[in-house]
């Protein structure tokens, strides 16, 4: 950091890569992390729905067998 950017307070961030060094101002570091955090939220969100369909899954089976076991007992004479 030169002396021009500790006065204007304007720094960047460098990421190494295989492919090129990019330059990342404090700007573009929050969108790509916003990003993530966006794409991490998605995740969540599928995954969440997934175990929840699960669980309504094996509710509604529950109730089925108790329904059935409940007309068993009731044909009973």
């Amino acid at each position: 950091m030169n002396a021009h950017d500790a006065l204007t307070g304007s720094h960047r961030a460098i990421t190494h890569s295989k492919e090129a060094i990019t330059m990342l101002i404090p700007e573009e570091l929050a969108r790509s992390r916003k990003h993530d955090l966006l794409r991490e939220a998605r995740q969540a969100r599928m995954i969440r729905a997934c175990t929840a369909g699960r669980w309504w899954r094996k509710l509604a089976r529950f109730a089925q067998k108790r329904a059935d076991r409940a007309r068993q007992r009731a044909a009973w004479p």
